[in-house]
C-alpha cells in the first residue's frame, strides 16, 4: 500500500475507539467478510453486546458494512482498509490469530465443514509454522479434492501445493502421504493443462514411492505419467515403469 494512502487510512482508523480498533484488527485476519459469532469466539474479553457496539461504531465510520443478505455478517468497505489493519500486526501474532480463527470455524461450522474448506485451508496454512501443520495438510488436501470434483483444477493445484508445503514443515522426509499428495498434484496439474509440470510431479512421486516400496502410489504415478505422455510432443523415454 502506498505510504500516502496508508497514512490517510491510518488517521481514519485512529479516530475509532480502542475496543473498535481491536475488534477490526481481529476481523481483518478473518478476511474481507466476517461474522459476529466468529468474533465472539475469538475475542473472549469482550461481551457480545460490546462487540456489537464496536461493529456499529465501525459501520457508522464507513469502515465496514453490514451485509444485507445475512444477519450478523459484515465486510470491509475497502480491501486496503483490511490490509492496513492486518499489516499492523506482527507476523507471529497474525499467524496465531489464523490458527485461532481456524479452530473457531471448526467449532462454528462443524455440521457443514465442506462449505468452508477453502477458509479452513487458508487459516491453518497461514499458521502451519505455529503448531497447525496437521490441520493445514488435512484441510488443504480436502479443499484440493473438493476443487477437483468441481473441475476447478488450477485452484486444486494450489491447494495440493499448500498441503505439500505444510507437510514438509511437519515431516521433512519422504512419506506415503507425501507420495499421495504428489500424485494428486500431478493429476490436478494435468487437468489444468500444465502437462510438463504434471510429468515432472508424477516422476518425483513415482521415484519416491518406489524407494518407499509404496506400490499403490507408484502405480497411480506411473498411470499418470502414461496419460501425460500420450499427448503429442510429450513422449519421455525415461518414464518410470513398475
Amino acid at each position: 500500500i502506498p505510504d500516502g494512502i496508508r497514512e490517510v487510512i491510518g488517521k481514519r482508523l485512529n479516530r475509532l475507539s480502542e475496543p473498535c480498533g481491536q475488534t477490526l484488527a481481529v476481523a481483518s485476519v478473518i478476511g474481507r467478510e466476517f461474522s459476529l459469532p466468529e468474533l465472539v469466539l475469538l475475542i473472549d474479553h469482550m461481551s457480545e453486546e460490546r462487540l456489537f457496539d464496536a461493529l456499529e461504531e465501525a459501520v457508522a465510520a464507513r469502515v465496514i458494512d453490514e451485509l444485507s443478505q445475512s444477519v450478523d455478517r459484515y465486510e470491509f468497505t475497502h480491501a486496503l482498509i483490511r490490509e492496513t489493519l492486518s499489516d499492523e500486526l506482527t507476523g507471529g501474532r497474525r499467524a496465531r490469530l489464523h490458527r485461532r480463527i481456524g479452530e473457531a470455524m471448526e467449532q462454528l461450522y462443524a455440521a457443514n465443514l465442506e462449505a468452508h474448506l477453502a477458509q479452513l485451508s487458508h487459516h491453518f496454512f497461514e499458521s502451519h509454522q505455529v503448531g497447525a501443520a496437521d490441520e493445514a495438510v488435512k484441510y488443504s488436501t480436502r479443499a484440493a479434492q473438493r476443487q477437483m470434483a468441481l473441475a476447478a483444477y488450477e485452484e486444486a493445484t494450489r491447494r495440493y501445493e499448500m498441503a505439500l508445503q505444510a507437510l514438509k514443515f511437519k515431516e521433512p522426509d519422504e512419506t506415503n502421504q507425501r507420495c499421495d499428495l504428489l500424485v494428486g498434484l500431478g493429476e490436478a496439474q494435468n487437468k489444468a493443462g500444465q502437462h510438463l509440470r504434471a510429468r515432472e510431479t508424477f516422476q518425483i512421486a513415482a521415484s519416491a514411492a518406489k524407494r518407499l516400496g509404496y506400490f499403490e502410489s507408484l502405480t497411480d504415478a506411473v498411470l499418470g505419467l502414461e496419460e501425460v505422455n500420450w499427448r503429442p510432443g510429450l513422449s519421455d523415454p525415461n518414464t518410470v515403469s513398475l
